[in-house]
């Protein structure tokens, strides 16, 4: 019988969004100091852990914090930077990505079905992602 995945609690996300910060950054500085500010015991962010919640949870904050517009402005920046230095493929890549973010023709849109709209936004977010994951 498969496992049944379940959901961490928001003080758990709360918890791993504290342990991912920079250390100096930290307040309160230490777990055990989390822990009973929180409210928590001690062993609880061990239990946490363990769970298959947690993995699934941090991937996704992971993935948020790499897709951070931030991130994304220098890794342009860079790749700007790359092609205008006479790198070809950064060349392309920029070009790509500056070709993606052109608006849609506004008649087009104003045509759709809600369900032909639907599906063409998660096409659109399905291609960010792969491009994401590439």
């Amino acid at each position: 019988m498969a496992r049944q995945l379940r959901k961490l609690p928001p003080i758990a996300l709360q918890f791993m969004e504290w342990e991912q910060s920079d250390v100096d950054d930290r307040i309160p500085p230490t777990q055990r100091e989390w822990c009973l500010q929180n409210g928590i015991p001690e062993n609880t962010p061990a239990r946490w852990k363990r769970s298959t919640a947690w993995d699934l949870a941090k991937e996704t904050l992971d993935y948020e914090e790499a897709m951070s517009e931030g991130n994304i402005a220098e890794v342009v920046t860079a790749l700007h930077k790359s092609a205008l230095a006479g790198d070809v493929q950064a060349m392309k890549a920029y070009v790509q990505y500056a070709t993606a973010l052109e608006e849609p023709d506004d008649a087009e849109i104003r045509g759709m079905s809600d369900i032909e709209l639907a599906t063409a936004l998660e096409g659109a977010a399905a291609e960010v992602r792969a491009r994401a994951t590439a």
